[in-house]
């Protein structure tokens, strides 16, 4: 017969409560409070995704409508929609169009010219060399911290260089296993996220080339279908890897604040909101987003707008 102390005793129904009953609890709450903000998230996506379709389709009568719904003019003579794919035709790559840009915007709005003018130095997009791999680039940061989220898509790299030297191309992403990607720290989700990417390539459902020759729409249709990419991925892609020139990101909090800080709104603004606000800076509305998103860096803080 075993004579243990009161106090062994003790310490071992507290480790064995620990183990069977209370870590479990915790590690089931963390699991069920991560489906819920994924839910919420998809649930986010989805709207936006919704109002931002919406706002330009056409009906089976022709009907073109607005971001509230209503009918507008419609056919080859809309003038509206002729600017539109004009403006799609427009780049922010290189420092002359960046120029050309920031001047329409501080001539067109005086709220804006303050931000631009305290903010001494404009973006630098980076040069899109694989729509692929800029694609899969951003899966992969999607809900991390960017130091961990550089460091697993650097993994990443080095992976798929071990496998070709072209590194992160459909093929070899498409070659790897889901337990290969979970060592390098991808999770089950984002691997078949990147597994149903490459398939829209390696099918031929995707390609640079298609896409650089896709208009907004379409594009926004197109890259929508693959599993994990959202209308805020796409607008992501549309301004930092394509330099799309007029780009609004209407689902982005950031973006979103800025309006609201800068225009002194009670709320967050809507969708049409912010689309009537940013009117005057077509062209070239994704710099003018750019500008919102320096508004709440807060390491450099704006003196109070008037």
């Amino acid at each position: 017969m075993c004579n243990w102390s009161p106090l062994l005793h003790l310490r071992l129904r507290t480790k064995f409560i620990l183990q069977h009953h209370l870590l479990p609890a915790v590690n089931t709450m963390e699991i069920q409070q991560q489906k819920r903000q994924e839910n919420k998230d998809k649930v986010v996506d989805s709207t936006i995704q919704f109002r931002v379709l919406r706002s330009s389709r056409v009906s089976k009568r022709g009907i073109k409508r607005d971001a509230r719904g209503c009918a507008t003019t419609s056919g080859p003579d809309n003038l509206d929609t002729v600017k539109q794919k004009s403006y799609w035709t427009l780049s922010l790559h290189g420092n002359e169009a960046i120029a050309t840009a920031t001047k329409h915007l501080m001539e067109a709005d005086a709220k804006l010219k303050a931000v631009i003018e305290w903010h001494d130095q404009g973006p630098q997009f980076e040069q899109c060399t694989s729509c692929f791999s800029a694609l899969a680039r951003s899966i992969v940061y999607q809900q991390l911290a960017p130091k961990a989220a550089h460091s697993i898509n650097t993994r990443l790299v080095t992976l798929c260089e071990k496998k070709h030297a072209e590194g992160v191309t459909p093929a070899v992403v498409a070659s790897l296993s889901a337990s290969q990607m979970r060592e390098i720290g991808i999770s089950g989700r984002k691997a078949s996220y990147l597994h149903d990417l490459a398939n829209h390539f390696v099918t031929g459902a995707l390609s640079d080339d298609i896409i650089q020759q896709m208009d907004e729409e379409t594009l926004m249709a197109a890259l929508t279908a693959v599993k994990g990419i959202g209308v805020w991925s796409v607008h992501m892609f549309m301004i930092f890897w394509l330099h799309k020139s007029d780009v609004l990101p209407v689902g982005d909090l950031g973006v979103r604040k800025g309006f609201q800080k800068l225009y002194h709104l009670e709320a967050l603004p809507s969708v049409s909101q912010m689309t009537e606000i940013a009117a005057s800076w077509r062209p070239f509305r994704s710099l003018g987003a750019w500008y919102l998103w320096r508004l709440n860096d807060n390491s450099r803080p704006f003196p109070p707008l008037a």
